[in-house]
């Protein structure tokens, strides 16, 4: 899974090494939980903000899913 931000005018992926168990939890689960962890929400400008400042904005499936 990788997660998509947005830092420095350009949006990146960056993958998530961990083994999801889909059985547990769906992709868009997973998803939710990781964004929650990482970042919060910022009402003033309608985004969730990681920790280190870049923005949040989704999750991607890569080959590994």
């Amino acid at each position: 899974m990788d997660i998509i931000v947005f830092a420095d005018g350009y949006y990146h992926l960056m993958e998530i090494k961990y083994d999801f168990n889909f059985a547990v939890l769906d992709f868009f689960e997973y998803c939710d939980a990781l964004r929650e962890a990482l970042a919060t929400y910022n009402d003033e400008i309608n985004r969730w903000v990681m920790k280190d400042g870049r923005h949040f904005f989704g999750c991607i499936a890569n080959e590994n899913y």
